[in-house]
């Protein structure tokens, strides 16, 4: 990439943009506050397309959480329960993020602070060219303006317990809650991470590795190179390469304090430079842009291009992307637990039919084995009838004098020498059927008539009531972004 490539792509973008102001709605100011709000003509006034999307991942995470008072009624089971019962695994059926989460990183005095403040709409972070942020520091809306610490941050966000426990980082997590409302600061989280330096600086954990690790929970990451000859720190140019061999898509690059670099050649300069720098390290070259942005109410010359505006739109697209994927998501976590429920029904069928057979043949060897100590009893009967007098067996059903006569005659046919044998034969049969009737007749838990019931409460739930409410929150929000309006 030469200068006068850069420089003709530059001029195009610039009168893109000039032709997109005039045609359509004119932005207010530079983005009319944080988060590239426009004019009220562009956008229907009620109802508000970021409250509506607000309401939808409201919503939706209501219906995994379910409601806080306890019922037996189906229709009041979150999801999350309804998994946490079928015993899905944690990753399965996770409560949808109402906010997205965008970090920023860059080297120090390359504005990040500065974003965080003017994006939020109060001073939340300390600016300047010293070395401010050594931490990381959550800016999301508040009920107040307050400063959580370390382990009050773990709490509020439970994700950063993994990296609370890595050494060092708990006392450099913090959180800063804003009361502001502008825009679409409500629906997002703003993560400044430490500012990115070489030399003998020593960092109280392993900010490369910390910054990674947050990487993978964001949903936006914007890279800050800043035009005062810091941007390419040996350092953050490392954190680049490595953000790019696993969240390459979501990461975005700008050149900060493009304000204070007023002569356009000395700007193409910079952006060639560290172009030509990030080059072997970003996975996309093809895609790859630079666009210039600084603050307007600090700027020292509004003669240079801001493309600020820009970066607000990433956010919006970004939240836009959450919405969708958490209606994407509900559908197919809904989908997961009915095909589960289906499955333990199956099981559970398969388990009575198991216990039904296991119930037969465990009686059956039972009866076996009784049956062997009763013959014992009669063989030693029959032995001994020489010595005590005779019974009338007249008075007996003439089928069992039979039987008896028989069993009688077989008794006397075994010689005397083997009536040991017999006992010792008959006792061990006895033995092993009985062991056989008890490993048999074993029997698999299942569960209970209400229990079943529950489930195909549930498994209804989930394919009525939950896609119904899924395809409702899905046609309110494409009514707020596209309109009410049919593209057949």
């Amino acid at each position: 990439t030469d200068t006068p490539e850069l420089e003709k792509r530059e001029r195009e973008r610039e009168m893109v943009r000039r032709k997109s102001k005039n045609s359509e709605a004119p932005l207010a100011g530079a983005v009319d506050g944080a988060f590239g709000s426009v004019s009220d003509d562009s956008r229907p006034p009620t109802p508000s397309v970021r409250n509506v999307k607000a309401e939808v991942l409201r919503e939706v995470h209501a219906l995994y959480v379910g409601p806080k008072k306890a019922s037996s009624d189906a229709h009041t089971h979150g999801l999350v329960e309804v998994a946490s019962a079928l015993q899905l695994p944690d990753t399965e059926c996770r409560p949808p993020r109402r906010k997205i989460r965008v970090m920023i990183v860059g080297n120090h005095s390359s504005g990040k602070s500065s974003f965080c403040n003017y994006a939020s709409g109060e001073h939340v972070q300390k600016t300047g060219v010293a070395i401010e942020s050594q931490g990381f520091t959550l800016i999301t809306r508040g009920r107040k303006r307050e400063t959580l610490k370390g382990s009050a941050t773990v709490e509020l966000f439970p994700f950063l317990r993994e990296l609370a426990e890595k050494p060092g980082v708990r006392e450099y997590l913090h959180t800063e809650l804003a009361i502001s409302t502008k825009n679409k600061f409500p629906l997002v989280t703003l993560i400044d991470t430490p500012g990115l330096v070489d030399g003998n600086l020593k960092y109280p954990f392993n900010v490369e590795e910390s910054i990674l690790w947050m990487a993978d929970h964001c949903d936006l990451i914007l890279v800050f190179f800043d035009p005062q000859g810091l941007a390419l720190c040996r350092r953050t140019l490392r954190v680049v390469e490595a953000l790019n061999k696993k969240n390459s898509e979501k990461l975005r690059y700008y050149l900060t304090r493009a304000d204070e670099v007023v002569d356009e050649k000395d700007r193409q300069k910079v952006i060639t430079q560290i172009t030509m720098d990030l080059a072997p390290k970003v996975k996309n070259q093809t895609a790859f842009e630079l666009p210039t942005i600084y603050i307007p109410e600090k700027a020292k010359s509004t003669h240079v291009p801001n493309h600020l505006d820009e970066v607000f739109e990433e956010i919006d697209k970004t939240i836009d992307y959450n919405v969708q994927n958490t209606l994407d998501t509900l559908e197919k976590d809904c989908k997961l637990i009915s095909k589960t429920i289906d499955q333990v029904l199956t099981d559970e069928e398969m388990k009575r039919k198991r216990n039904s057979s296991a119930r037969n043949m465990g009686a059956l060897y039972l009866m076996t084995a009784l049956f062997f100590p009763a013959m014992l009893l009669f063989f030693l009967g029959a032995r001994a009838r020489s010595h005590i007098p005779d019974y009338d067996l007249s008075s007996l059903p003439s089928w069992m004098t039979l039987i008896l006569s028989t069993l009688a005659s077989i008794c006397d046919s075994i010689p005397s020498d083997q009536v040991m044998n017999v006992v010792i034969a008959t006792v061990v049969g006895s033995l092993v059927f009985f062991l056989m009737s008890k490993w048999k007749w074993r029997y698999q838990p299942v569960k209970n008539n209400a229990e079943i019931k529950q489930l195909l409460e549930h498994k209804t739930v989930m394919e009525t009531t939950m896609l119904e409410t899924k395809k409702t929150l899905y046609t309110k929000y494409l009514n707020a972004t596209a309109g009410n309006q049919n593209f057949y």
